[in-house]
């Protein structure tokens, strides 16, 4: 979803969660982050401690229930979805910690989860960057150090942040059906002989990161067009909204993403 839409979203939520009717919400794990939204209860997939405990700062986030929020770790049973290396690395260093502590979040449990995860596993827990022949990052320099023969082209490749390369897209969201801000702003910065700043910075409450392959795809087809003559593939929109959906966002093709992709 855009900015602008997760907005509203969010609001709607808060105001049947306010009213105690029903309130279900699917999202990654970027709920956990900076998102002030209160919900009696969370179910949270196989992560890391740290990543529970962010789950769980949306659970009776407000202390206003008469007892205890809950928060149900689950493991995810679907048998074509393997967890990404960094993902099951961190569970598997929160599992005994869970088993051995009452409090999965007091200081003992968080210290053995630690323990085991950096401690334990070694650097593995956090290079986990394939170099060449190398798993790892560091493995990877100390083999060269002698010669100082660093690979940092393998290297810059190897270290993503997020496996995709994603890139923004304009999506023309319309609130309800006669609401035309978004248009009449691309409109403004298309007559514009130089966009204007202020209207850049109110562009991105509508703009939705999608992978590099997927971009040139849809700009190729036509359904992705240049906001601005000058600025050419720099910036660019939906034609139309056929591929955003009101409750999920902008829609992928199915054969852009993989299972593992979409575990956070």
């Amino acid at each position: 979803m855009c900015a602008r839409h997760r907005r509203r979203v969010l609001a709607e939520l808060r105001e049947w969660l306010k009213a105690e009717a029903p309130a279900r919400l699917v999202a990654t794990s970027l709920i956990e982050a900076g998102v002030d939204i209160d919900f009696p209860e969370v179910w949270r997939a196989a992560a890391g401690l740290d990543s529970i405990a962010q789950a769980a700062g949306r659970c009776n986030r407000e202390g206003t229930l008469p007892a205890l929020g809950c928060v149900v770790v689950f493991e995810p049973a679907s048998p074509d979805a393997k967890a990404p290396h960094e993902l099951a690395i961190r569970w598997q260093a929160a599992r005994p910690a869970l088993a051995k502590h009452d409090d999965p979040l007091g200081l003992d449990a968080i210290t053995d989860f630690y323990r085991e995860l950096y401690w334990t596993k070694g650097p593995e827990a956090l290079d986990t960057a394939k170099v060449g022949d190398y798993r790892g990052i560091l493995p990877a320099i100390g083999e060269q150090a002698t010669s100082l023969a660093f690979p940092f082209k393998s290297i810059a490749q190897a270290f993503r942040l997020i496996d995709d390369i994603m890139e923004p897209v304009v999506v023309p969201w319309r609130d309800r059906q006669d609401d035309d801000e978004a248009e009449k702003l691309l409109a403004r910065i298309a007559a514009a002989d130089r966009p204007r700043r202020d209207d850049l910075r109110q562009l991105q409450q509508y703009v939705v990161p999608i992978p590099k392959r997927t971009r040139e795809t849809w700009l190729a087809a036509g359904i992705l067009k240049p906001v601005h003559a000058q600025l050419g593939d720099a910036i660019l929109r939906l034609d139309s909204l056929d591929k955003y959906d009101a409750k999920t966002g902008l829609r992928l093709d199915e054969t852009e993403r993989t299972a593992d992709q979409n575990i956070i």
